[in-house]
């Protein structure tokens, strides 16, 4: 395994040697996560191995590890998102080429016949974060309604202005017989 970490990688020329890559970036190097993150401290580990797949396709297995400071949605509070994400990629020269690639591997697209292992590893790690991140409902600070609750509308006499009336009523009396 290499100890230092290059910008750019050849994966063709590191599969064929059956070599792999470890080592830590700092958070502050990935730009895209900027927006997401409340707190750039901290590193990124990452453990990639090259080999060849089907089709002596270049594939990269490993993982990616990061613990990262996002706001929660709920409380807007800091939140430590731990990830340890597995990585199962194949090298692909055109886009054309994922569609052929087994369900369980991802594609990472070779630009020029290299692959800029910052942009890998943001990707994973972007990815990899939940669309809305919240803490869980016992440990977030936010009031969270009980799912159970009984969430009732006013009863008839109680609030003036509660209209009764279905709004799809009037669509009971236009029912086609047509079918499409």
């Amino acid at each position: 395994m290499s100890s230092r970490t290059p910008e750019f990688v050849d994966p063709w020329r590191l599969a064929d040697q059956k070599r792999g890559l470890e080592g830590k970036i700092p958070l502050a190097r990935m730009p895209r996560l900027e927006g997401l993150l409340v707190d750039r401290q901290g590193m990124v580990a990452f453990d990639l191995a090259f080999s060849r797949g089907e089709k002596r396709r270049p594939r990269i297995s490993g993982t990616v590890q990061a613990t990262l400071a996002l706001e929660c949605q709920r409380c807007l509070e800091p939140l430590r998102l731990t990830l340890d994400i597995h990585v199962e990629l194949a090298v692909i020269e055109v886009a054309a080429e994922a569609e052929g690639l087994p369900e369980q591997v991802d594609p990472i697209l070779a630009d020029n016949g290299r692959i800029r292992l910052l942009d890998l590893l943001e990707d994973e790690l972007l990815l990899a974060i939940p669309q809305v991140p919240m803490h869980q409902p016992s440990s977030c600070r936010a009031q969270v309604p009980d799912r159970g609750a009984d969430i009732s509308l006013p009863v008839e006499g109680e609030d003036e202005e509660y209209d009764r009336t279905n709004p799809f009523a009037v669509l009971a009396g236009h029912r086609s017989d047509s079918k499409h």
